[in-house]
């Protein structure tokens, strides 16, 4: 319904009482007069507003529409939440050598289905470098061969967790060790196969390992 709709409507109410006042004075004296004005009045005045809600027509701004709001996803934790909430650490019970043999085995598989170690020689080592680098050390046999810190020289054992700058290895004693990568060479074993690889190469993420490229790395050598 238009503003001009709404006038013509307003003005036939307008015409109408008025006939009707104009018989109501004919037949009845001044109190009914009152009386069908009063009525007369609150009669329009409804119809007014009736049609007012029925066509929402409105000479102001418009109501805004409501807009639905899209439910946020929940956000993930924090580097600092995880750590304040030990996400990684592995319970002290759980830290058995016997628990990780098993994940030992699946590497051990991964590396022989990637790379033939098994039957790698050492001539052929410099061709697979890049990738033996950004290979997977998850349940990786790792032992400290060079360090200047000599109580590091010696420790092995099965990687459980890899960090940007650490190796964290369960023994044979069921003890969790935490080795620096910067400053150890380690001799890491699958089966029958022995290769010596140089911490500093791997100082980086796991999953920055593998998109990256980082730099000059010393070379990984069959022993």
């Amino acid at each position: 319904m238009t503003e001009e709709d709404l006038y013509t409507t307003i003005e036939e109410a307008a015409g109408r009482t008025s006939q009707d006042l104009s018989m109501v004075g004919q037949k009845a004296g001044g109190q009914d007069l009152k009386n069908f004005i009063k009525k007369a009045f609150v009669t329009n005045r409804n119809r007014f507003e009736d049609t007012y809600r029925k066509n929402y027509l409105s000479f102001g701004a418009k109501p805004k529409a409501k807009k639905n709001k899209k439910k946020k996803s929940p956000k993930g934790l924090s580097r600092r939440e995880r750590k304040l909430l030990k996400v990684y650490d592995i319970p002290k019970e759980q830290q058995k050598y016997s628990l990780v043999e098993s994940l030992h085995e699946l590497w051990c598989g991964y590396m022989e289905e990637t790379f033939r170690l098994s039957t790698l020689q050492p001539s052929q080592v410099s061709n697979t470098q890049e990738d033996l680098t950004k290979a997977d050390y998850h349940g990786a046999m790792l032992k400290v061969l060079e360090s200047p810190n000599s109580t590091l020289v010696g420790h092995e054992g099965i990687v459980v967790r890899e960090t940007k700058n650490m190796f964290h290895i369960i023994n044979r004693d069921d003890e969790l060790k935490i080795l620096p990568k910067s400053v150890c060479v380690f001799q890491c074993t699958c089966r029958n196969t022995k290769i010596k690889i140089f911490g500093n190469n791997f100082c980086a993420r796991p999953a920055d390992r593998i998109k990256k490229k980082l730099g000059k790395r010393q070379p990984i050598k069959v022993l």
